[in-house]
C-alpha cells in the first residue's frame, strides 16, 4: 500500500506542530521564572523568611503544647485512679507515696498536691537540684502543715519546717478550681522557694452522684526548661523568640535575659515593653502601638518596621488550649539575615533558564521528526477502516511503543472483521437463552415478580397468580393503592401492610429485605407469607431489576404457634421449680453458717469469713481487727444453775454481741464452747477497743446473776483485742493467736477485762 501522495504535507505540518508547541510550553515558563524572579526578589525574601518563622513558630507550638499537656495528663490519671477507687479522699495517707512518684514523672514538675473538704492535705515537691519532699497536713497534725525532706524510696526523713493552721481550701489554687468547676489553669507567680517562673493547673473532684465537691488536685510546672528550649533554636544569624501573655509579661525569652528583676530583694516580673533586650524591648512596643490591644489577635500575624535604619520582620502567633492558658508566642527575624542569599539564588535561577531553553528546543526538533512520520501513516489507515475497509494493515518496522502500536492496529483490524462474523450467532444464541429462562420461571413452586428500574412491572409467573388467587393481572406500578388493590395485611391483624415498607418498593430502593410478617386476605382465606425481594444492579451500579420471590407458610406458621405454646409453659414450670431450688439452697446455707443455740455465725463460717477478709485487705492495705472472749467461771455457772439455764446465758451473751456490733460487714461468732470473736474489717484497733467495751457494757446490763464467780456476782467476760494490717509476711493464724493470747492474758490477771497483743 502506497501513501507517497499524502505523506509529504502531513508530515510537514506534525512535525512543525511539535516543534513549535514545544518549544512554546519552554520559552513561556523559562520566560515568566526568569521575569519574576528578577521583579519579585523581595517578596521570595519575605516569604522565605516567613516560612522560616512559621517553621520555628510551629516547632515552638508543638513543644509547648507537650510541654503543658503533662500535668494535666498527671491530673487525669490521678483523677481516674480516684473514680476506680484505687485512691480514697477520705484517708489520704496512701497518697503521700503516689504523689512522690508522679512528682518525677517529668523534669518540669515541681508540685503535686491533693486537698479535702476535710482541711486534709498531701503534696510531694520536687526542687531545682531534683531533691524531694513531703508535706502533711491533717487531723494527726492538728491541722499544722508538717514538710519533710525524704529519701531515695519516697520515705519521711527530717522535719524541714512547720506552718500554722493551714487550711487547704482557703489556698488560692484550691479557690480557683472551685470557681472554676473545671480542670484550668493559674496565672503565672514567681516562686516564693526559687527563683523561677511556675504555673500550676488545677482539677476539682466531685462525687459522680450527688456533684458534691470532694477536693481538689494541683500540679506545678516549673518554667525555667522554657528559656533553655528557645535559647536553643536557630533563628538565622541574629533572630530572637519570646513569649509574653495577653498583658504583656515577659514568660520567657531565647536571650540571655532572665523573665523577672530582682529590686530590693524582691522577686517581680516584668513586661516586655521594659525588657533591657532592645530586639524584645522594640517588637513589643510595635506590636501595642499596632494592635492597640494584644486580646486582639486571635490568629497568627505578619509584621514588619524598622529599628536602627534596618527592617525587622516579626511573626506573632496566639497559643491557647482548652483550660485557659492564652499567650503569644513572638518571633522576629532582621531581613538582612535574608537577602545575600536570594541575590545569588536569583542570578543561577536566570542562567539554568536559559540552558534549560537551548537544549530543550534541540531535543524538541529531534523528537518531532521522530514521532511524526508513523503517525501520520497510522491515520491514513484508520480512516480508510471508517469507511468500511476492514483489510488494511500498517508496516513500521519500530520495536518501540510506535511499532507496537502498528501491530496492535493491524491484529485488531482482523480481530474485527472475526467480531462480526460471530455477532449474528451471539444474538441467535441470546434468544433461545432467554425462552428457557422463561421455561424454569414458570417450573417454580415459588411467586417471582419482577419491576424495572421505574417501577413498572417486567414479569411475574404462574404460580404467583396461584398463590395469590388473582382474578385480574398484579397492577403495572406499585402505586400508594398497591396494598390495598392486593389486600395485603400485616400479619396477625386486620391493618394494611404500610406501602412504604413493602417488599418491592424496598427492592427498588436498593435494600435487600426478607420478610415474613405479610398476609393475603382472599375469599376468606388467610394467606401467610414469607417473601424475599433484592435489587439486581447494572455494570454502573444503577438498580436495574427489583426480583420479590415468595411462599405461603401458611403451615408453617401453625406449627410454630403450637411450639411456642409448649415452650412458654415448659419454661414456666422450669421458672418456678428453680426459684424453688434457689430458695432451698439459701436456707440450707444459712443452716450451714449458724450456730443452732446462739443463732450466730459458728466456727466453721468464722474461718471462713476471717479467710475471706484477711485476704481482701492484704490487698487494698486496711486494717483488720479481732475481738474473742468467754464467760468467766461458765463451768462454775453450769454446776450452780444447770445446764439448761448455761444455754439460756450463752444466748443472751450472744444477742449482747450482736446489738453491740454496728456495721453489716462486723461478724459476731460462737468461736466454741463459751468462747465468742468478733470479726471487725476495715477497723483499726481505736474502733476494736471501743467494740469490746460495747460488748462489756451489753452483758453488764443484762445483770445476769453468778453466786459462783469470783470476781462479781454477775456474769463478766475476759477479753482478748488485736489489730493489723494484713501483709503477704503474716498469717491469718497470727491474728487469732495474738487475740487468744491477750485473752488467757485476762484471765490470769484477774478476769472481768480486756488486754490488747498484735500480731508476731
Amino acid at each position: 500500500m502506497s501513501l507517497s501522495s499524502d505523506r509529504p504535507k502531513r508530515k510537514a505540518s506534525l512535525h512543525t506542530v511539535l516543534i513549535i508547541s514545544s518549544v512554546v510550553q519552554i520559552i513561556i515558563p523559562v520566560g515568566l521564572t526568569g521575569y519574576f524572579s528578577w521583579r519579585n526578589s523581595q517578596q521570595a525574601v519575605n516569604e522565605l523568611a516567613y516560612q522560616s518563622m512559621e517553621k520555628v513558630s510551629n516547632c515552638i507550638e508543638q513543644n509547648l503544647h507537650e510541654y503543658f499537656v503533662i500535668p494535666e495528663l498527671v491530673n487525669q490519671s490521678t483523677l481516674n485512679a480516684i473514680e476506680l477507687g484505687y485512691l480514697n479522699l477520705e484517708n489520704l495517707q496512701p497518697w503521700e507515696k503516689y504523689l512522690w512518684r508522679q512528682v518525677q514523672l517529668a523534669p518540669q514538675l515541681s508540685f503535686i498536691g491533693i486537698g479535702n473538704e476535710n482541711k486534709e492535705y498531701r503534696a510531694a515537691r520536687k526542687f531545682s537540684d531534683n531533691s524531694l519532699g513531703i508535706n502533711q497536713s491533717d487531723r494527726s497534725t492538728n491541722f499544722n502543715l508538717y514538710s519533710y525532706h525524704s529519701d531515695r524510696n519516697g520515705n519521711r526523713t527530717t522535719l524541714k519546717s512547720i506552718t500554722k493552721n493551714f487550711d487547704p481550701r482557703k489556698r488560692p489554687w484550691y479557690q480557683k478550681a472551685v470557681a472554676e468547676k473545671k480542670l484550668t489553669w493559674s496565672d503565672v507567680y514567681l516562686s516564693l522557694l526559687e527563683s523561677s517562673l511556675s504555673i500550676s493547673t488545677v482539677q476539682p473532684i466531685y462525687e459522680p452522684n450527688t456533684k458534691q465537691l470532694k477536693g481538689t488536685l494541683t500540679v506545678t510546672l516549673r518554667l525555667d526548661g522554657l528559656n533553655d528550649f528557645l535559647s536553643k533554636l536557630k533563628v538565622r544569624q541574629s533572630g530572637q523568640v519570646f513569649i509574653i501573655d495577653r498583658d504583656g509579661t515577659l514568660i520567657a525569652t531565647s536571650s540571655t535575659e532572665k523573665p523577672y528583676r530582682i529590686n530590693n530583694n524582691q522577686k517581680e516580673l516584668i513586661a516586655a515593653i521594659d525588657s533591657s533586650n532592645i530586639l524584645t524591648q522594640a517588637t513589643s512596643k510595635h506590636l501595642l502601638s499596632h494592635f492597640q490591644d494584644l486580646q486582639q489577635i486571635v490568629r497568627p500575624q505578619q509584621l514588619e518596621f524598622s529599628l536602627e535604619g534596618k527592617q525587622q520582620l516579626v511573626r506573632v502567633i496566639p497559643l491557647k488550649n482548652n483550660q485557659a492558658l492564652n499567650w503569644l508566642v513572638v518571633v522576629v527575624v532582621p531581613e538582612a539575615d535574608f537577602i545575600q542569599s536570594s541575590d545569588a539564588t536569583n542570578r543561577t535561577t536566570i542562567l539554568l533558564c536559559l540552558i534549560a531553553l537551548l537544549v530543550s528546543i534541540i531535543v524538541a526538533i529531534l523528537i518531532a521528526r521522530w514521532i511524526a512520520q508513523p503517525i501520520l501513516q497510522l491515520n491514513a489507515e484508520t480512516k480508510k477502516i471508517a469507511k468500511g475497509d476492514l483489510a488494511g494493515t500498517v508496516i513500521v518496522n519500530r520495536t518501540d511503543e510506535i511499532g507496537e502500536l502498528a501491530n496492535s492496529f493491524n491484529r485488531m483490524s482482523e480481530q474485527l472483521q472475526t467480531s462480526f462474523d460471530a455477532l449474528q450467532t451471539l444474538n441467535e444464541e441470546l434468544l433461545y437463552s432467554e425462552s428457557r429462562l422463561t421455561q424454569f420461571l414458570e417450573a417454580l413452586p415459588i411467586g417471582i415478580v419482577v419491576y424495572n428500574r421505574d417501577g413498572t412491572l417486567a414479569y411475574y409467573n404462574q404460580t404467583t397468580k396461584h398463590l395469590l388467587a388473582l382474578d385480574e393481572p398484579i397492577p403495572e406500578n406499585p402505586n400508594e393503592q398497591f396494598a390495598l388493590t392486593s389486600k395485603i395485611y400485616v400479619a396477625g391483624t386486620d391493618r394494611l401492610y404500610p406501602t412504604k415498607k413493602l417488599p418491592c418498593f424496598r427492592a427498588l430502593q436498593g435494600e435487600s429485605v426478607t420478610l415474613d410478617d405479610l398476609e393475603i386476605h382472599r375469599e376468606g382465606k388467610i394467606v401467610a407469607l414469607e417473601v424475599r425481594a433484592t435489587p439486581i444492579f447494572d455494570p454502573q451500579e444503577q438498580i436495574a431489576y427489583a426480583i420479590v420471590a415468595f411462599a405461603d407458610i401458611t403451615k408453617r406458621k401453625n406449627v410454630q404457634k403450637i411450639l411456642s405454646n409448649y415452650y412458654n409453659a415448659l419454661e414456666t414450670e422450669v421458672a418456678q421449680r428453680t426459684t424453688e431450688l434457689k430458695q432451698a439452697n439459701q436456707q440450707l446455707q444459712l443452716l450451714a453458717n449458724l450456730d443452732g443455740l446462739t443463732q450466730v455465725a459458728n466456727r466453721r463460717r468464722f474461718d471462713e469469713y476471717l479467710n475471706q477478709e484477711w485476704k481482701r485487705l492484704v490487698r487494698e492495705k486496711q486494717p483488720l481487727s479481732l475481738v474473742m472472749f468467754d464467760i468467766d467461771y461458765f463451768k462454775f455457772y453450769n454446776d450452780c444453775y444447770g445446764h439448761q439455764a448455761g444455754d439460756e446465758c450463752l444466748k443472751q451473751i450472744a444477742g449482747a454481741l450482736s446489738r453491740a456490733l454496728k456495721r453489716p460487714a462486723d461478724l459476731a461468732a460462737r468461736y466454741g464452747g463459751e468462747e465468742f470473736a468478733a470479726i471487725l474489717p476495715n477497723t483499726e484497733l481505736l474502733g476494736a477497743v471501743a467494740v469490746a467495751r460495747a460488748i462489756q457494757e451489753e452483758v453488764k446490763q443484762l445483770k445476769i446473776p453468778h453466786d459462783r464467780s469470783e470476781v462479781s456476782e454477775y456474769v463478766t467476760l475476759s477479753m482478748g483485742v488485736t489489730s493489723v494490717i494484713p501483709t503477704q509476711d503474716l498469717s491469718v493464724e497470727s491474728l487469732v493467736a495474738a487475740a487468744d493470747e491477750a485473752l488467757y492474758e485476762s484471765k490470769r490477771r484477774g478476769r472481768d477485762r480486756f488486754l490488747i497483743y498484735y500480731p508476731a
